[in-house]
């Protein structure tokens, strides 16, 4: 006789799903409009009528500027003609030419970007289908942060589920504030 179990490792001994704190840089509070375009982020402070690239942004606040992206900016193509594809299945349509046969994994590269652009061809073949049709207004639009509220980022952006999924947080949900690196080693220090 054989038994087969499966045991979940990611529960408390209670069953209950086990809690994981995430440390995530508060980039936009409240009054800030964000947006991201091939993962980039731009904001538009409050007060502001543009939006500014963060990197600018930082450097001109004298912050220092220490994101490490994984994907070149020369793959976004690639990974939008992934976008296009998979609306286009969707839709049951054919693939238009100038899309050629884009690799599937290239969407896992930036998955944000890839369901931005999926999700605004399936807006602009069917403009009626008011919940792609909203989807593809918040992706475009971006978000706008409430009062009281921050919108946290991974520093490691392109692998990073953080408020471009979750949506602007409650400052009081905050449970506390970084203050070293401990890894990868190479960064290792005090947090500014």
């Amino acid at each position: 006789m054989v038994t087969f179990t499966l045991v979940d490792i990611d529960r408390e001994t209670t069953g209950e799903p086990r809690v994981h704190y995430l440390i995530k840089r508060a980039i936009g509070v409240g009054g800030d409009t964000l947006r991201v375009r091939n993962g980039e982020v731009s904001i538009k402070p409050i007060g502001s009528s543009e939006f500014l690239d963060e990197r600018m942004l930082m450097e001109g606040l004298g912050l220092p500027v220490k994101m490490q992206r994984l994907v070149n900016s020369s793959e976004y193509s690639e990974i939008d003609n992934v976008g296009i594809a998979s609306a286009y299945a969707e839709l049951d349509l054919p693939l238009p030419s100038r899309v050629g046969m884009p690799s599937v994994q290239n969407a896992n590269k930036d998955a944000f970007q890839y369901d931005m652009i999926r999700v605004t061809t399936l807006r602009d073949a069917d403009p009626s289908n008011s919940r792609n049709a909203q989807l593809a207004q918040r992706y475009k639009n971006g978000w706008f942060i409430a009062d009281s509220r921050i919108f946290p980022m991974g520093d490691n952006r392109d692998n990073s589920r953080d408020a471009r999924y979750f949506g602007p947080i409650a400052e009081k949900k905050v449970l506390g504030h970084a203050l070293f690196i401990y890894f990868p080693f190479s960064r290792i220090g005090s947090i500014h």
